[in-house]
């Protein structure tokens, strides 16, 4: 394929002196600002990287951290040391290493791992000790580039510049591919398909119900909405506000997004209300938006109780499950909270009442699911030191070894898997009943909801908990 791609190339040269003597295309540049360790926030990267590798000639992506300073100049960062770290990474291989930064970036996305840096390097053929080397001589000056950037730019969010200019889409490929042809030669742009004004209708009336324990507004939701219809506005309510408990008595969680129902918003949204996306109610229809941090406001309270829902190998519930059990271990949350993990996975009983289960990461992972809800069951005072063992590497098969390293007899184990799954069937309709599908997940005293352990650090009693690498992440 290189002969013929070469041979071409000569014959292209050699037909046509315009060729050698044309200027060099002008590169769009895609200037992209995310924060090291914020799972929403590389989203934006991943949809530039996209344009990027289909318009390799024509689509130039600059990538820069989002990083503060203190009061005596030092690096500060939401997520700790470990988001210091890996933005120090990020800026030097992308000052010293080239185009290595991009293959850095995916393969550090399939590895979320506190180590996971170093599968990424060597993915990216970066020797480990001439990079430790370069951050720990040229670190600072090389992430003082992208503070200096991100000062100039006055960014205090996850955003793209398209050639200097800040993009105010939804991150949704089409809408970003439409801004990026805006400027992209007309021989190059995308092959979008231009959205008609007239096919929009006259906005409903929109509101959004947040309270003081909920995530703020979400401007991806709003934008989500206003596709549909022209001019759409949202009236902000409180929870606690007069107004809200006249006019939206029945509300189940918050934040919660309501659109009038009328003939509009029924034609707009009827794939959506079909799909189940909205909870029909007298009059309006509700989004609750379950993808940060909220508040089941009908739930009972349970003091002092947190549920931790997981994936047994997600490595994003795993990262959470040991921040957990640090907290606890060092006493970093309210003493005698009773910690419960749930496992989540789709559950059922077949026509022969045969309990079968669907994981997202496979059999190996529903079972392991299994494994620790007996443990939990039977030998509770056992779990976290399993766990600590067992999560060192979730997808190795010889679980045996952390239940030896526990003080666990594997045999009781195998004998109890049975047990283990009407265990699991359970959480399984915990997790359908509250709507959660996202490893990990928090519910903290049966009523405050969160996604990852960073929302968790934003509920009261929970500020310490600490955080691990990517700890913004969510698989779901």
């Amino acid at each position: 394929m290189r002969k013929i791609t070469a041979f071409l190339l000569l014959f292209c040269f050699a037909v046509s002196s315009n060729v050698a003597n044309a200027a060099p295309q002008k590169k769009v540049k895609l200037d992209v600002f995310f924060e090291s360790m914020d799972g929403r926030g590389w989203q934006w990267f991943f949809l530039s990287d996209a344009l990027r590798r289909a318009r390799t000639n024509n689509i130039e992506v600059n990538v820069f951290c989002i990083m503060a300073k203190d009061d005596k100049g030092l690096w500060s960062s939401n997520r700790g040391d470990g988001e210091i770290d890996e933005s120090k990474r990020i800026a030097v291989i992308r000052k010293y290493y080239g185009n290595a930064l991009f293959n850095y970036l995916n393969a550090r996305s399939l590895s979320p791992w506190k180590d996971g840096w170093k599968d990424a390097a060597i993915f990216s053929d970066i020797n480990l000790v001439k990079l430790e080397k370069e951050i720990k001589k040229n670190g600072d000056s090389a992430l003082n580039e992208h503070y200096s950037a991100v000062k100039k730019k006055a960014v205090t969010k996850a955003s793209v510049f398209i050639d200097g200019a800040l993009y105010e889409g939804s991150p949704k490929l089409l809408d970003i591919m439409r801004a990026v042809n805006k400027v992209l030669p007309k021989e190059k742009k995308f092959n979008v398909p231009m959205e008609k004004a007239h096919l929009k209708l006259a906005a409903p009336k929109f509101w959004i119900v947040l309270s003081e324990n909920s995530a703020p507004k979400d401007d991806r939701v709003i934008s989500a909405f206003a596709r549909f219809f022209s001019e759409l506005k949202p009236t902000e309510i409180q929870y606690s506000s007069k107004k809200r408990k006249a006019k939206f008595k029945d509300l189940d969680f918050i934040p919660a997004y309501i659109i009038e129902d009328n003939k509009n918003s029924r034609l707009a949204l009827k794939d959506m209300i079909k799909a189940g996306v909205f909870v029909k109610k007298k009059g309006y229809f509700v989004y609750y938006d379950k993808s940060r941090r909220g508040v089941f406001v009908k739930n009972k309270t349970k003091p002092k109780t947190l549920e931790l829902f997981t994936m047994s190998q997600c490595p994003y519930g795993v990262l959470a499950e040991n921040s957990v059990i640090e907290a606890v271990e060092k006493k970093l949350i309210a003493p005698k909270t009773k910690v419960k993990i749930r496992y989540i996975a789709d559950g059922s009983k077949d026509s022969d009442g045969k309990i079968v289960f669907r994981s997202l990461h496979g059999p190996a992972e529903w079972e392991e699911n299994v494994r620790q809800l007996f443990i939990a069951d039977k030998f509770p005072n056992k779990l976290f030191a399993y766990l600590k063992e067992r999560n060192k590497n979730i997808n190795s098969t010889q679980w045996e070894t952390a239940a030896k390293a526990a003080g666990i007899s594997g045999k009781a184990i195998v004998d109890g898997f049975e047990d283990g799954k009407l265990l699991l069937l359970k959480d399984s309709e915990r997790a359908k009943e509250l709507g959660v599908s996202s490893s990990p997940s928090f519910l903290v005293d049966g009523k405050y909801f969160a996604i990852g352990v960073r929302e968790l650090t934003n509920i009261k009693g929970f500020e310490k908990v600490p955080l691990k690498a990517s700890s913004g992440g969510a698989c779901k």
